[in-house]
């Protein structure tokens, strides 16, 4: 019996050695390499999958211009400096929008086929009045004025009637707007053509012309007008003609129309007047 147990001892012993002969041949299990290929195949694909980053967006230009009422658009900007109006304000009414000719009741419009032709954008009167509601048509130097989007930049000088439309020559791209620079009151509108329009550069003369005598035209201020001595900024002025009242005429410049009003006959802006009948310079 006891040669039976010590026999089958010897094969136990046999058989665990054999066992471990074949583990040791098929060499170790090692868990870490596989763990190791599997962080570096994360780290590769994290190497090579691109990182996404944010392109930082572009300041506005200048700051939002904002109508009489103090409503603002994104559509329009305006640096205007300390001085430029003073004793007042510069202001900005939009006058059509993405396309679309709004429905103003009042004011100026762009009104000049030419520039409708040219596929309007963006249009905007800009205009100053001092702080007893009169119109000022030159600034005391420049102002920039930015419409959003890219196009051609066309000016309608207010210090003329009809106004004559020009393509900025200033004009520049910046921050997806399209800036322009003016040194008086006009409208400004953004188109996808500029067709055949005369450049100038927005920066105009004090210059009114030489006195023409007309016949049959009527004008209508849209503002309150300075009645002045003579067609000039410097002129002398006798009265205010107020917005609304049809005044007949008789003798024009570039700049100005000569009425009577109140006894007095002068001279208001002709930039901020409706005209009816034939009152071309």
């Amino acid at each position: 019996m006891y040669r039976i147990v010590a026999k089958m001892r010897w094969l136990v012993a046999f058989w665990l050695i054999g066992l471990l002969t074949v583990v040791q041949a098929a060499g170790p299990l090692d868990e870490s390499s596989t763990v190791r290929t599997g962080v570096e195949a994360v780290a590769a694909q994290v190497t090579s999958t691109p990182i996404p980053t944010t392109t930082p967006i572009p300041p506005p230009p200048v700051p939002l211009c904002a109508d009489l009422n103090g409503q603002t658009n994104a559509v329009v900007r305006a640096d205007v400096s300390t001085g430029s109006v003073p004793g007042g304000n510069i202001y900005c009414r939009v006058l059509a929008e993405n396309g679309v000719i709004l429905d103003n009741v009042r004011g100026a419009r762009i009104g000049n086929p030419r520039v409708l032709a040219l596929g309007v954008i963006h249009a905007v009167d800009v205009f100053a009045l001092l702080s007893d509601g009169i119109s000022k048509v030159e600034f005391e130097g420049t102002i920039s004025v930015c419409l959003q989007g890219g196009g051609s930049l066309v000016y309608l000088d207010a210090a003329e009637a009809p106004r004559p439309p020009v393509i900025l020559t200033n004009a520049s791209s910046n921050s997806g707007y399209t800036c322009g620079s003016i040194s008086q009151a006009g409208t400004l509108v953004l188109t996808t053509s500029g067709g055949d329009l005369p450049g100038a550069s927005g920066v105009q003369t004090s210059y009114s012309g030489v006195p023409l005598s007309i016949a049959g035209c009527v004008v209508t201020p849209w503002l309150n007008l300075k009645l002045r001595a003579v067609p000039g900024l410097d002129g002398l002025v006798f009265d205010v003609v107020p917005e609304g009242l049809p005044l007949a005429t008789s003798k024009r410049t570039r700049r100005w129309f000569q009425v009577n009003y109140n006894n007095h006959t002068g001279w208001i802006s002709a930039g901020y007047v409706y005209t009816q009948g034939p009152c071309n310079y």
